[in-house]
């Protein structure tokens, strides 16, 4: 079952479901990022109250719940969105992204709120990673689908540049963070101070109640007002391509005949490149702002909040250059495509070398440097890669496909915790002080050897003899 198209570009129309699928998507992003882009200010709203040795766990949980459920939706992907269709589960999963915009948007300081609606939301981020590239899959040929894949693969750094960019000034307006309300406190109230210093267990009853960030909301009323232009959208316009119009075959499948086109070796190696580039990328965009601000003496960067915030952004926002790398892999031949793959997964493995380490500024550089330019081609060749594997199954096994893929993308964001357990494993402490952090030893035995194993995997997506494009299949060399 299949339809010879790769050399057909996409209709007009191609672009405005992209546009469609973009916007859902970002908005899906800008929640489960919201936490990342303004930190202290949900420190200051939600969290702080609940226990100031409890912050990072408290932090890490509202992350861990979008994954979870993020992978529970990717689930019910894998098994029903090729029986409900494409439209069906982008509008179910536009709604639960407004669903729990608006539970946030009206949590006021309530944690358990806040939590309820990463659980909302996230279900609708795993619908969007989903649907949205199904649909790209659909309406683009091999021609320029890496392109059209790369630009929606944007939808992430976009989301952040909104909310760090454009909205944190507006939501951290008016906050009161804990050591203004700490140090107001004890300035009203001089004979607080002991000998020793302030008395805290006198202080923070009257300082908690002062800790707030009153605007902090304004994040999810606007990713509520896209997600329900993005609903609107899809909901009226979104249409699938008619048969013989698509870059692939429309006609679905039984369950058993599209699982056996993901079940191929290649297939296999491009979901486990999935997995171990989620987990390595998420090694450092998860914990990066907390080793910048470390101190140089504990092995860290020595950043202050607002630069290391800043540094961290900047260099998940780079990840906007994905669709050169698109276009770059439109341009190879099929049989050479897993190259660009593999240029990613060598790029995070250099930048697994050099990041987490207190080696200077020039080094710190190159860390980022070959972390953007992971990010930007991994997103470029990693989904595109698929329906391009698994194409003779046609829609059916396309969307098996992007289903796992998305199941193993969430499933590696939760594997991260064990960076976390490394370095407080490997961490030193003398006479009750940090001197070692622990970073340097989480990099070369957590992240490090993932890398590696990513760049065996992203190899082994070559093109078998069965594989390979007519025109140069006598040019290949055997590898079965």
């Amino acid at each position: 079952m299949s339809q010879d198209t790769t050399k057909a570009p996409g209709p007009r129309y191609a672009w405005a479901v992209l546009g469609m699928t973009f916007l859902f998507s970002v908005a899906s992003a800008m929640l489960w990022f919201s936490t990342t882009a303004v930190t202290d200010g949900f420190i200051a709203e939600y969290i702080f109250k609940l226990g100031p040795e409890n912050i990072g766990a408290n932090i890490g949980l509202l992350m861990t719940d979008v994954a979870i459920a993020a992978l529970i939706a990717a689930l019910f992907c894998f098994f029903f969105q090729d029986r409900l269709g494409v439209k069906a589960i982008m509008v179910i999963g536009s709604v639960l992204v407004l669903g729990g915009m608006l539970t946030a948007a009206l949590s006021g300081s309530d944690f358990n709120l806040l939590r309820a609606s990463r659980y909302i939301g996230g279900l609708g981020i795993g619908c969007a990673a989903t649907s949205s590239t199904t649909a790209i899959s659909l309406w683009f040929s091999d021609k320029n689908r890496a392109l059209a894949m790369a630009i929606w693969a944007i939808w992430v750094p976009v989301a952040m540049i909104i909310n760090y960019v454009v909205l944190r000034p507006f939501a951290l307006a008016g906050m009161v963070s804990p050591d203004e309300a700490i140090g107001s406190v004890i300035a009203g109230n001089p004979g607080l101070i002991g000998e020793h210093g302030p008395d805290m267990a006198q202080v923070m009853p009257s300082a908690i109640p002062l800790i707030n960030a009153p605007n902090i909301h304004l994040l999810y009323w606007v990713g509520a007002t896209l997600a329900a232009i993005a609903f609107v959208l899809l909901l009226l316009f979104y249409r699938n391509p008619a048969q013989g119009h698509s870059a692939v075959s429309i006609e679905k499948t039984p369950f058993k005949e599209a699982l056996r086109h993901i079940t191929k070796r290649r297939v296999i190696a491009l979901l486990f490149c999935m997995f171990f580039f989620t987990f390595v990328s998420n090694c450092f965009t998860t914990y990066n702002v907390d080793f910048f601000t470390t101190s140089v003496d504990q092995g860290g960067q020595g950043m202050d909040q607002a630069t290391a915030g800043l540094v961290a952004v900047v260099a998940s926002a780079f990840g906007v250059f994905a669709p050169v790398f698109g276009v770059i892999s439109d341009k190879m031949h099929p049989n050479r495509k897993y190259l660009l793959l593999v240029f990613s997964a060598i790029c995070y493995t250099v930048a697994a070398v050099f990041g987490f380490k207190a080696w200077g500024l020039p080094l710190l550089v190159v860390y980022l440097v070959f972390t953007v330019l992971a990010m930007a081609s991994a997103n470029a060749s990693i989904r595109p890669a698929l329906p391009l594997f698994v194409k003779q199954g046609g829609i059916s096994a396309i969307t098996l496909g992007l289903a796992a893929l998305t199941f193993l993308e969430f499933f590696g964001q939760i594997f991260t915790v064990f960076v976390g357990m490394a370095k407080d494993a490997f961490a030193t402490v003398e006479g009750g002080v940090i001197v070692n952090a622990g970073y340097e030893q989480a990099a070369w035995f957590v992240a490090l050897p993932a890398a590696v194993i990513l760049i065996v995997c992203a190899v082994l997506t070559r093109p078998g003899k069965a594989d390979l494009a007519p025109s140069v299949a006598q040019e290949e060399p055997q590898d079965q």
